[in-house]
Order: structure tokens, then C-alpha cells, then sequence
């Protein structure tokens, strides 16, 4: 997916649910997603169980992680 304005919760919730139709995996998925606001909008919250219910499990980085980012 490619998207030149603001990304919102409702971008997001069709990326993920058009991935999911398009990846069936056999074995559980982990997406490794950052903080950003709309990760934990209301929207998205609301599809997490319906995505762990088909396999799709979603792990957020830690709020301050510097060994994950050699800059700092």
C-alpha cells in the first residue's frame, strides 16, 4: 500500500485486512508495528481479536527502544 496524504486508522485497517486476505499463512503471524497514535486508535483496537482469531498477532516496540535504532 502506498499513500501520499495522512495516514488514518481506516488506511490501516484496510491495509491489514487486505494483507491478511492476500497472505494466508498457515502458521500464526506476528506484525511488528511502532507507537504511532493510529496503532492504537479505537478503530484498530476493535479488529485486533477478529485478526488473532484468524492467526495475526501484533507486537508493539517498546516506547523508547535505542538498541532497535543505531542512530542513537
Amino acid at each position: 500500500f502506498y499513500r501520499e496524504q495522512a495516514i488514518e486508522s481506516e488506511f490501516v485497517k484496510t491495509a491489514i485486512n487486505t494483507f491478511i486476505e492476500k497472505q494466508p499463512f498457515e502458521k500464526p503471524c506476528v506484525i511488528c508495528w511502532d507507537n504511532s497514535p493510529v496503532h492504537h486508535s479505537h478503530k484498530i483496537k476493535a479488529e485486533f481479536e477478529n485478526w488473532e482469531s484468524k492467526g495475526y498477532y501484533f507486537f508493539f516496540l517498546p516506547v523508547y527502544s535505542p538498541h532497535l535504532n543505531p542512530i542513537e
